[in-house]
């Protein structure tokens, strides 16, 4: 009976439970909420580099802003990350994943990915946006981003959003063969897929042909990467 207490409260005391006033690995909404349960709580504070929540009733937040918080009061209405974040000119706030929110700078509203374009330059400060067919996007083997509006080589979590490639393509690497009858539906094979983690996927547009891999643009060797290949789409996955 003791060792079951004993490690029922090893298990109560993981993600989202207080450990000495700190409420870890939550969304800054969930915090808010907490706070608004706790009678005690007069604001909050929430760091979302660590995803830690502070419930403030007295003095302490003294202490909380040297520890790396940003105090924000108690809110009965729902709160999202982007409501109570203050960005610059010429910035854009995007929330991240599990709560917390971050402000990013883009050339227009939406950022760089997408924006029109005729060279390189005309994209972002980060080399890996290129200026592909006047449309600024990653390099071909890296993922956009959102939450800091960058491209980087590897996402920890795959979301749903997609950049297409006219004319480029993965040769001998294609994990399933599919026949939808619209690009959209074989967008969503691919992120359905359980079998692995699809990367990529090809469309030709003028037969349906749907071919989803787990290997990105660069993860194949050089004479694999096809370009000029008319009719084909290659769709890369972006972080969620």
């Amino acid at each position: 009976m003791l060792r079951f207490f004993l490690l029922l409260s090893c298990v109560c005391q993981s993600r989202g439970q207080v450990q000495e006033g700190i409420v870890s690995g939550i969304g800054i909404k969930l915090c808010n909420q907490k706070c608004v349960e706790r009678g005690f709580c007069m604001r909050f504070a929430y760091d979302s580099d660590r995803l830690a929540c502070h419930l403030v009733h007295n003095d302490s937040v003294k202490w909380t802003m040297k520890e790396g918080y940003v105090v924000h009061p108690k809110l009965r209405s729902q709160l999202s990350a982007c409501s109570i974040a203050t960005c610059g000119f010429n910035t854009r706030c995007v929330e991240r994943r599990r709560g917390g929110a971050a402000c990013v700078k883009g050339h227009t509203e939406g950022g760089a990915l997408e924006s029109r374009c005729i060279t390189h330059s005309d994209c972002s400060a980060d080399r890996m946006f290129v200026c592909f067919i006047n449309s600024c996007k990653c390099l071909p083997g890296y993922s956009f981003n959102p939450a800091n509006n960058s491209c980087i080589r590897r996402c920890k979590v795959y979301g749903n959003g997609l950049t297409r490639y006219l004319g480029l393509g993965l040769k001998e690497h294609n994990d399933r063969f599919l026949k939808p009858k619209t690009e959209k539906e074989c967008s969503e094979m691919c992120i359905r897929e359980y079998r692995f983690t699809c990367l990529t996927f090809e469309y030709h547009r003028g037969h349906d042909t749907c071919l989803i891999s787990k290997s990105g643009y660069l993860d194949v060797e050089y004479s694999k990467r096809e370009t000029g290949q008319q009719n084909w789409i290659l769709v890369v996955r972006n972080c969620a």
